[in-house]
């Protein structure tokens, strides 16, 4: 049996060695996706750790101290600062912003605290800022002290490096004064995204969510995170419009089912960037898992206030719409048509978007939104602003 194998080999050589060239790819590649989502936590790890805080204090339903912050004005803080076990307690501001070098722009992370901290990383060369002019920046940016950098349209004066302050994938840390961040990011307002803590605050005030370094290095990692899985569901529509129930039992289900048994596909997704554009574009149907006409549903669930606050106050309405790249009449018609709904609510407010394409069918705005408000009618629903 072992000479008829090595002779197989010997005369499948060519297959023989593309096996293994491809195994071998494939383990790299697991390899260097895991060594990548490591180091994505390391660094986030390393950020939080730099700045000496214990415990973040955000509003009740903010998700975290940073990416799931929302802003607030301070007015407890010298209640919590004089709390039993508090050590320290300091105005704290975050947001993502741009910095202007020269002729290039890069994605920074804009951090704001007191100058002795807690909030304020460690200087690698120089000091802290001091004034809201001031900026300590990471080294990865490639400026030195006393060079000028525009951050967020300001310019600054950089008197601080810290050595290797990355977060969010690689983007540079920027650190300033809480003043000179509320300029940046507030308009000036003396709004801040989080209490620090040094110590440990025994009852969390009302109104309040006290996040510890593990939650504040979650928050910094979820924009990394990629929602890649989901369920196919097959309904028949004149049975909804008496009862629901059939769905929800079978969502519930769905779902449970996926949190126990992860769908097997997604053990490819590393092939993905190797796979050729035909062999994509042939496959598209199989991603549905269904023949029947494939309908794309889904529930952003609650956004964050800040988002319908573009100009500072909070919009009446807000809506949001499907935007997909390298979509033509072809492709959809291949699919035999395209129906997505999706749903989120604002500030109480919920809306609702739809994108279809009927194959022969008129396809412009006004069947669309007949088509929609139908549908609304069946389940005694209407729309209060329709565009």
């Amino acid at each position: 049996m072992l000479l008829a194998a090595l002779r197989d080999m010997q005369w499948r050589r060519r297959r023989f060695v593309i096996a293994i060239l491809s195994t071998s790819i494939i383990f790299a590649m697991t390899l260097a996706l895991t060594g990548l989502a490591n180091g994505f936590r390391v660094e986030a790890e390393k950020t939080v750790d730099s700045l000496g805080v214990d415990v973040f204090l955000v509003k009740a339903g903010a998700s975290g101290p940073f990416v799931g912050a929302t802003p607030f004005a301070p007015v407890d803080l010298s209640r919590i600062a004089s709390a039993p076990g508090v050590d320290a307690a300091v105005p704290l501001a975050y947001a993502g912003g741009t910095a202007t070098l020269g002729d290039t722009t890069r994605n920074v992370d804009i951090f704001g605290a007191p100058e002795r901290g807690p909030g304020m990383p460690v200087v690698s060369e120089g000091q802290p800022p001091s004034t809201p002019d001031e900026v300590a920046v990471s080294s990865t940016l490639g400026r030195q002290i006393g060079d000028d950098v525009e951050i967020a349209s300001r310019r600054l004066r950089i008197v601080g490096i810290v050595e290797n302050s990355t977060a969010l994938a690689n983007l540079p840390n920027v650190f300033l004064t809480t003043q000179g961040a509320q300029q940046l990011v507030y308009g000036g307002q003396p709004l801040v995204s989080s209490i620090g803590i040094r110590g440990t605050l025994g009852q969390t005030p009302d109104g309040y969510r006290a996040i510890d370094r593990a939650g504040a290095i979650a928050d910094l990692l979820r924009p990394l995170k990629v929602a890649v899985s989901s369920i196919t569901i097959v309904v028949d529509s004149q049975a909804m419009l008496d009862d629901l129930s059939n769905v929800r039992a079978e969502v519930k289900s769905r779902l449970t089912s996926l949190a126990e048994q992860p769908n097997e596909l997604l053990a490819g997704l590393p092939l993905i960037p190797f796979t050729p554009r035909w062999l994509v574009r042939q496959t598209e149907g199989i991603a549905m898992s269904t023949g029947q006409l494939p309908v794309g549903c889904s529930n952003l669930g609650n956004f964050d206030p800040v988002i319908g606050r573009i100009d500072g106050g909070n919009a009446s309405e807000v809506s949001m719409r499907l935007a997909e790249q390298g979509v033509t009449r072809e492709r959809i018609e291949r699919a035999r048509g395209q129906l997505f709904c999706g749903t989120g609510t604002v500030n109480g407010s919920r809306f609702i978007t739809v994108v279809a394409y009927r194959c022969g069918a008129e396809n412009t705005a006004a069947p669309t939104r007949e088509l929609a408000g139908g549908a609304l009618a069946d389940l005694q629903l209407s729309a209060t602003t329709v565009r």
